[in-house]
């Protein structure tokens, strides 16, 4: 019964992932939203290649894209 239920947030937190951007950055935003992560991390442990200001900017777009499907 519950699995039904994560099923469905897990697909509405990988929607919301896509929304945010199509490339690499919405899989590093997937990455650090279900992990835990902040930018140094994801900076140590990925080598992204985007400034703390634009990944930040990705970030609260993920949630603004996650609070809109959720609704």
């Amino acid at each position: 019964k519950g699995s039904g239920k994560t099923k469905k947030l897990v697909d509405l937190v990988q929607q919301a992932a896509k929304a945010t951007s199509d490339d690499e950055l919405g899989e590093w935003i997937l990455t650090a939203v279900t992990n835990g992560y902040s930018y140094d991390d994801m900076a140590l442990k990925y080598n992204i290649g985007v400034s703390r200001k634009t990944y930040y900017i990705y970030y609260r777009k993920f949630f603004w894209a996650l609070s809109k499907i959720r609704n």
